[in-house]
């Protein structure tokens, strides 16, 4: 199922938001499980590879603008 907005949306802080992303190809990776930003953190619980491996260490480098 795809979700589609005509609007801008905006996180609000000291929420928590879950959001799957789905990548074409294979993103480079952060090889942690949290990453600090200059605006708060990135956490990731899961990754799961093109072949179904999972990892609980790495977070998927992803761009959001």
């Amino acid at each position: 199922m795809n979700i589609y907005f005509n609007k801008t949306v905006i996180l609000m802080p000291y929420e928590t938001y879950n959001i799957t992303i789905v990548t074409g190809s294979y993103p480079q990776i952060h090889h942690t499980d949290a990453l600090p930003t200059k605006n708060g953190w990135i956490n990731c619980s899961e990754f799961v590879d093109a072949n179904g491996k999972v990892y609980y260490d790495w977070i998927p480098a992803i761009k959001l603008s």
